[in-house]
């Protein structure tokens, strides 16, 4: 968990050591998954799971928003730095040049919806 949270957010999650909200959440979806959802047809009943899946996503991407915030306005704060290590500064690599000539102030909020979906679905894959 704590490798791919460097490889995709380039932030120390730490979840070897002590609790982190994303790893926890995270890993909580993953053991409400269905993996034989084909087997047992009255497994799509269980209202808990809808539940902690509903309580997880917000939390997740809460903590993604704010470490994209974050990244945002670093990267915008030393463009001269071009060193990219992670997914998460590729994304705002591609964000800033789209932009054109002007420099955006502010996070777009529907990219910004997007971009939190995408390095969600790279966090579980990456898990995976």
């Amino acid at each position: 968990m704590d490798v791919i949270g460097r490889a995709i957010l380039n932030a120390p999650l730490e979840a070897q050591e002590g609790y982190d909200i994303l790893a926890d959440s995270m890993m909580s979806q993953i053991r409400w998954h269905q993996p034989n959802a084909e087997a047992n047809p009255l497994g799509h009943l269980n209202f808990v799971r809808r539940l902690v899946e509903w309580w997880n996503g917000p939390q997740m991407e809460r903590y993604i928003g704010i470490e994209l915030d974050k990244r945002f306005f670093e990267y915008k704060s030393d463009l001269s730095n071009k060193r990219l290590n992670s997914v998460m500064e590729l994304v705002l690599q591609a964000y800033i040049a789209q932009s054109g000539d002007e420099e955006p102030k502010v996070f777009d909020p529907v990219f910004g919806d997007f971009a939190i979906r995408q390095i969600r679905l790279f966090l579980f894959t990456g898990h995976d």
